[in-house]
Formats: C-alpha cells, sequence, structure tokens
C-alpha cells in the first residue's frame, strides 16, 4: 500500500530488502508490481520505482507492472515480464512479506517456475496476525477459484 506518494512501512521494509539485493547485485533487474487503489492517489509500482530511484538505483534496472490488484495478477504479469524482457533465463528472487512468501511460492510452483525468496518482517505484532488472517482468506478464496 502507498500512503500519498511514499511506501507503507511495510513496503518500505520490502524495497529496503530488495534495495539490499540490488546492491549486491549489481546485474539484477527488479521488477515492481502493483496497481492503483481507489484510495491511492498512484500505483503502487510507481511509488516503488521512485523509492528505488531514490535511493541510487539505476532506472533501467527497474521494470514497472501497474496493473495487478491482487497476489495472483501480482506473480502472473510479474512473470510475463520476465519473458518480454527475456529475463527468464536468470535466476528470480522474490521479495515480500514474510507472512505473504508462502502463497507467493505456491502461485509461482503451480505455474511451473522456481524462485528464491527474501522475506522482510512484518512492521508489528498486530499487522502481523491480521495479515495472517487475511492471507488465510486469500488461500480460501484461491482453492475454491481452483475447484469449481
Amino acid at each position: 500500500q502507498v500512503q500519498g506518494d511514499q511506501p507503507s512501512l511495510t513496503l518500505k521494509k520490502r524495497l529496503d530488502l530488495a534495495l539490499e539485493y540490488l546492491t549486491g547485485h549489481p546485474q539484477a533487474s527488479v521488477v515492481v508490481s502493483g496497481g492503483q487503489g481507489a484510495d491511492e492517489a498512484y500505483t503502487e509500482a510507481s511509488v516503488m520505482r521512485a523509492y528505488l530511484e531514490q535511493q541510487g538505483i539505476d532506472p533501467t534496472r527497474v521494470i514497472m507492472e501497474e496493473r495487478a490488484t491482487d497476489t495472483e495478477e501480482n506473480t502472473a504479469y510479474c512473470m510475463a515480464l520476465t519473458e518480454q524482457y527475456q529475463l527468464q533465463s536468470r535466476p528470480i528472487v522474490c521479495v515480500s512479506t514474510d507472512f505473504h512468501i508462502p502463497r507467493i511460492r505456491m502461485l509461482l510452483a503451480r505455474e511451473g517456475y522456481h524462485a528464491d525468496y527474501c522475506a522482510s518482517g512484518s512492521r508489528d505484532i498486530f499487522t502481523y496476525y491480521t495479515s495472517l488472517v487475511r492471507e488465510y482468506m486469500s488461500y480460501v478464496k484461491q482453492f475454491l477459484q481452483w475447484t469449481f
């Protein structure tokens, strides 16, 4: 989520972890993914790109995906971009919040992709537990979609 033109604290933690990876791997590209919520002035992807550029990441290393509205779309659209930019032979590293990694892993594996994962910590204990409940409901939703 974004707040104005800035990443939320949870998103900033993800971005700082991605920044650490990108700094240590100067040949790596990054796909930032996320559309614009009804209560957001900018797409998540554009805010993430701006943040990474402000931290010194070369804009040519940042690929934006601005349509996704949920995790399933994030993974599908990002994988399509890896193919469009001919990056599929390069290692894939997904950066997300700790509670979110298992579902991303499941979605990518379902489509035949292998990735490594970097998990950032949750903002606080309340956010962590409410996010776990949200993740559980997302599993149920996906199971129902895949089943029926």
